[in-house]
């Protein structure tokens, strides 16, 4: 059903509810929002390690990547 309704590239309110709600059930929501947590901070993990020293730079990069995978969906 998923994919008849994105397939149709529609404008249906109605079609793109029934889509949004198929997605929010399958979970795929919290498993992309896990996938891309863990990636970032693996991420952050090995640029802590290349660059250890500490600077404003740094932690505003740092509280922008926790926003990205932190904020509401």
């Amino acid at each position: 059903k998923l994919e008849e309704i994105l397939g149709e590239h529609t404008s249906d309110r109605k079609k793109i509810a029934s889509a949004i709600s198929i997605i929010n059930q399958s979970g795929a929501v919290e498993y992309a929002n896990g996938q891309a947590c863990k990636i970032v901070l693996g991420a952050w993990g090995e640029f802590d390690r290349e660059f250890p020293a500490q600077s404003e730079a740094k932690e505003i990069l740092k509280k922008l990547a926790l926003f990205a995978i932190e904020r509401a969906v």
